[in-house]
């Protein structure tokens, strides 16, 4: 149970982290908009990918769900580390 609620706390934060992108955009602190930041929504899906993949491990016992959920945590890690820069350079 202890890596499933980890795993949730990674969807959660990555859904308030999407909330508060939209947020600066709504209120014009990032000037070049949804072209860079319209793949996050993509990273909050891939968060529920994980989890998900989880309770089917927890489930089944399938090891082979195990390296899928450790490349998709790494996907998440390397596109919101390109978002991020990007965003820190787009801040006004």
């Amino acid at each position: 149970a202890g890596m499933r609620k980890c795993l949730h706390n990674l969807y959660d934060h990555k859904k308030l982290m999407l909330e508060r992108i939209q947020y600066l955009e709504a209120k014009g602190y990032l000037s070049s908009g949804k072209d860079t930041y319209g793949s996050y929504p993509d990273i909050v899906n891939k968060a529920v990918l994980a989890t998900n993949l989880y309770i089917k491990y927890g489930l089944t016992g399938k090891e082979t769900l195990l390296p899928k959920i450790a490349g998709i945590l790494s996907e998440i890690k390397e596109k919101e580390t390109e978002i991020f820069m990007q965003l820190l350079i787009d801040l006004k």
